[in-house]
């Protein structure tokens, strides 16, 4: 039901190795926390592999309410907190009961995003505000409006790079992205057919000749 390991490209992590008694997941080289929020509350820095245990130590932490697919399974060995573990900078090591052939979706299903350690400090516990949000992404968060916008700023720092023609560029190539929330469909539409809006992706049959 997954795509193959085969045609996967790690973001955070960009190698990994598993086998039936550890999954040792590699931190990509040069990759960092972009430090870009409207709360300061980190400059920027390299991701290290202790930010990815606390992750998902804090998942699997009963208290925390969250942990998704990770939750209740024997995959990953127990006591959990102390099976996943940071071998120097660059290594997370998950100790395992057995191999696991979809390891890699239990960890995407039940990982969700991975936000900086410092945006949980500098928020109530648990309670990650996005203000305080900083990510590895190809966007921040810049402005967000409750029931009329969202507005992304580009990550000059952001890792992947596009070759067009052999030749390397910086991504993401938009400076801006603004997603606007219209909850009703016909002004959706309408913003579309207009080029108001570039995408929209809930039109209902009643709109599709129109579009077209």
């Amino acid at each position: 039901a997954g795509l193959p390991l085969t045609y996967k490209t790690g973001g955070v992590c960009d190698s990994w190795e598993a086998t039936s008694d550890k999954l040792i997941l590699h931190v990509r080289p040069g990759i960092v926390w972009s430090g870009l929020r409207i709360n300061k509350v980190m400059e920027k820095r390299a991701v290290v592999a202790e930010d990815i245990v606390f992750h998902y130590r804090r998942l699997i932490d009963p208290a925390s309410g969250r942990g998704g697919y990770l939750r209740g399974i024997d995959w990953i060995k127990k006591p959990e907190m102390d099976s996943i573990y940071a071998d120097g900078t660059d290594k997370v090591v998950f100790e395992t009961n057995y191999f696991h052939a979809d390891w890699d979706g239990i960890l995407q299903g039940g990982g969700g995003q991975l936000f900086a350690p410092e945006s949980f400090e500098a928020s109530l516990p648990d309670n990650l505000t996005w203000e305080n949000m900083v990510g590895t992404g190809p966007f921040w968060v810049k402005e967000y409006s409750p029931g009329s916008h969202v507005k992304l700023g580009a990550n000059p720092n952001y890792w992947q790079k596009a070759t067009i023609d052999g030749k390397e560029y910086r991504t993401p190539f938009v400076d801006e992205y603004v997603l606007p929330m219209i909850k009703d469909e016909t002004t959706a539409v309408a913003a579309l057919q207009t080029a108001t809006a570039d995408l929209y992706l809930r039109v209902t049959p009643p709109h599709v000749p129109a579009i077209k």
